[in-house]
């Protein structure tokens, strides 16, 4: 027989039904003590790297668990608010303008005759009607001002992709995230080019020399360095400790690595270094507790009885 205790029930913490089944079939113990550990607390926002403190465990559990809490519709995540309102996205094909129109333009318009001049010159060969009409089509269908037109023009050419085409897919991608004055076209491209460039250190760490990066494995390099901030020397020490682990490259697993030091707050490879060698620290501590306690509970047994001892 079992009683219980109501006064033990004077503090109380209300438990979602939807949670606790959730829990009923969750048999993961961290996913629960995580969800149980906030409603108890409840903090105003939900750090993972706290969360992994308080609970002592592992940051990229944490952050797994509290996926698992947002996919059920228990936790939200909170999005950063866009400094300026969503702008509707430019249609990448409206209304041509007719030859005559484009002719007109050019032979009237200074500041086009400038921009076509000087992206002769950035091609290095006389530009083809269709890439005349392309480029006055920027300027007065999309409003993409001519400065940064001829910014997007030396840029394309920089990396080798000149083409008509690109340039125009390009410059509709930067209208659309918002890109139209000088400051952020020069702020977008050297973002670009520092990504790029970092691309080719991390494909040369990697030993990667016979192919171009995969749109995943770019994606990623992407985030390491633009999201996360970091710089080669961070990467090339997660990449150590991947291949060590793996034998091989392995761009999620390394991604994996950058990701949980990246949420427990570590910028450099000073506080990379710092921050693994107390986990260290405390892995060996949490070894020899569990090692102590299983010691202690070999100690405590009960002596199996004595062949030959004497019956009652």
């Amino acid at each position: 027989m079992y009683t219980i205790d109501y006064s033990q029930y004077a503090e109380t913490v209300v438990l979602p039904a939807e949670a606790a089944r959730q829990m009923m079939a969750c048999h993961d113990e961290a996913v629960i003590r995580i969800f149980l550990h906030i409603l108890l607390q409840k903090p105003g926002s939900i750090h993972p790297a706290s969360l992994a403190e308080a609970l002592d465990l592992p940051i990229l559990k944490v952050d797994k668990a509290l996926r698992f809490w947002c996919e059920k519709g228990l936790l939200k995540k909170e999005e950063p608010l866009p400094a300026q309102p969503e702008k509707q996205a430019v249609v990448a094909t409206p209304q041509k303008l007719s030859r005559q129109e484009v002719n007109e333009i050019a032979a009237t318009s200074e500041e086009i005759q400038f921009l076509l001049a000087e992206c002769q010159n950035a091609f290095g060969r006389p530009i083809s009607p269709t890439e005349v009409s392309t480029l006055v089509s920027l300027n007065r269908l999309f409003c993409l001002p001519v400065p940064v037109i001829l910014m997007l023009v030396r840029y394309c050419v920089c990396i080798g992709k000149p083409g008509m085409a690109y340039i125009q897919k390009t410059g509709v991608g930067w209208l659309n995230a918002g890109i139209d004055t000088v400051e952020k076209a020069d702020l977008h491209i050297q973002k670009l080019l520092r990504t790029r460039e970092l691309e080719g250190e991390i494909k040369q760490l990697f030993g990667i020399y016979d192919r171009a990066l995969t749109r995943k494995e770019q994606s990623l390099c992407y985030t390491w360095v633009e999201e996360y901030g970091f710089t080669s020397d961070i990467i090339a020490e997660a990449y150590e400790i991947g291949v060590n682990a793996k034998g091989t490259v392995n761009f999620p697993y390394i991604g994996g690595i950058l990701r949980a030091w990246y949420l427990k707050g570590y910028r450099t490879l000073e506080e990379v270094r710092a921050g693994e060698k107390v986990e260290k620290r405390r892995e060996k501590e949490r070894q020899q507790s569990s090692f102590s306690a299983r010691d202690l509970d070999a100690d405590i047994r009960p002596l199996p009885p004595v062949a030959g001892a004497a019956r009652k």
